[in-house]
Parts: C-alpha cells; structure tokens; sequence
C-alpha cells in the first residue's frame, strides 16, 4: 500500500551568524498560524537570480554578473553554454504548482471520502461509497451544495494539518479532479483521481499523528535539545564550496554563527 505523503522536510544547516541555541515562546503550532503556501505561486529559483544578478536585463546572466566564484556557476549552468538563461532551471516534471495542488487535492479527497470517521485507510470503494452518498442528485456529479451538506457537521478523528488550515477543501478537491472544469467531481473523475495515486491495491494507506504527537494548538514538543544559552553541540559538515570538512567549533571564539534548521511539513 502507498504512503501517504503529506508534508516536504528539509533541513539546512548555515555558516554565518550566531551560535547559541534558542527556542521559540510556544512549545507547538499557534492555532492562528498562517498556513503553508501550497499555491505554487512562489518565485522561481529563476525569477529570483534574474532579478538579482541580471544587471542589463537581457534575461541572462553571464559569469561576470553572476558576482560568485566559477564553481558555484559553472554548477548550475545545467548546459554547459557559459550563460545562464531559465532554459537552465527548467523542469521535464510537473510543475511545483501542479504537483502541490495535486497534494492537496489528493489530502482532501482522503478526509472528506471517508466513509468511517476514525479510518487509517482510504479505499476505492469507500471512495465510491462517499460519492454515492453525496451525489443527491443522482447524476454521478457532486456539486459544491452537495460536498457542502455532506461534509456539514462531519467528524474527524484528527486535527487538519497545518498545511490545510485556511484552505477551502472544495476548491483543493476540484483543483485536482475536476478535468473538464465544469465546477464538479464526477465519479468518474475522483476514480480515476484515486487511481492515479494508487499503486495497484486498491487501497491509500493514511499516516495518522499518534494521540499526543500532534503539532496543531496546545500540542507540545519533546524537550531533547540543549537548552537555551548554552554552547551548540559541535558537528562536523562536508563545505559544499571547498569540498572539505568543516566543524562547527572550528568557528568558536572567532566569529559569530548561525544554526538555521527548516522544517515543512
């Protein structure tokens, strides 16, 4: 059975600023948070060079206006040209926005088509059970006043997650099944939705937060990291400039350093 992806994770760790451990006032997620971009619509990696290094506005940028050693340019110009262009930063795949609305929808699908509340699993015939029962119409289509009355009220046995606060659950579940873009789920269109993201049994598999392992409001985090003010742990990295190993204590007593650490999910 597939997993369920429901979240990217990264972690970055840079040379530069600071190096004190320090932790935020509230120990998990603020209710109130904005949630997570999943539009897509950030800069490109691009967008961003061009208008940074693109001093002529010719829509290239040449070694020289690239203002960085000869590696980290020669790195990604993916063709070798000696110009960077967008042509360098294309990509065969989907698109970032098409594959987080893809995300998205697929999430909503999975909560709003359940048939029991407290399900770990997603089957396609559940999922054709949920249609059946929403589609009041009897026309094989569910509609926004129908998705509505369906899911009014309904129970769930866990927290959105923080990448669904705020996002409208019709528009996401539309933004990926509906094809024909007549405002509408078919049946046909949520199965062949459910199939695309199927490995062949017939069945998604849901990661479910264990109770207590929530990050929504009032859930807290484990305490396993130093404590605030005293001295980082030292670690040692690979430089991705001199391809050498740098420790972090090789910097203590000469200048300051910054630990930044990202995480979305």
């Amino acid at each position: 059975m597939k997993n369920f992806v429901y979240g990217l994770a990264c972690s970055v760790a840079c040379f530069g600023l600071a190096a004190c451990a320090s932790s935020s006032p509230s120990g998990g997620l603020d209710a109130a948070a904005t949630p997570m971009d999943v539009s897509g619509e950030q800069a490109s990696v691009w967008t961003y060079l061009e208008q940074k290094y693109d001093g002529d506005a010719d829509g290239r940028i040449t070694a020289s206006e690239y203002k960085r050693d000869q590696k980290s340019f020669e790195r990604v110009d993916r063709d070798n040209d000696g110009i960077l262009t967008a042509a360098d930063f294309e990509s065969k795949g989907p698109s970032r926005k098409e594959m987080m609305r893809g995300m998205m929808a697929q999430r909503m699908v999975a909560r709003y088509f359940q048939v029991a509340d407290d399900a770990d699993s997603l089957a396609l015939s559940e999922l054709e059970s949920a249609v059946d029962r929403m589609d009041t119409g009897g026309d094989g289509q569910v509609d926004a006043a129908e998705f509505a009355s369906a899911s009014k009220g309904k129970k769930f046995a866990s927290e959105p997650s923080p990448t669904m606060r705020g996002t409208d659950p019709w528009k996401s579940v539309l933004d990926g099944v509906d094809k024909d873009s007549d405002g509408r789920a078919s049946k046909i269109e949520l199965v062949s939705f459910f199939n695309s993201r199927d490995d062949g049994d017939g069945v998604w598999t849901l990661r479910r937060r264990q109770p207590g392992a929530g990050r929504g409001a009032g859930a807290s985090r484990p305490k396993t990291g130093p404590e605030v003010g005293s001295q980082a742990p030292d670690f040692v990295l690979r430089s991705l400039e001199s391809r050498s190993d740098v420790a972090l204590s090789s910097f203590r007593g000469k200048k300051p350093v910054a630990l930044i650490f990202g995480s979305y999910t």
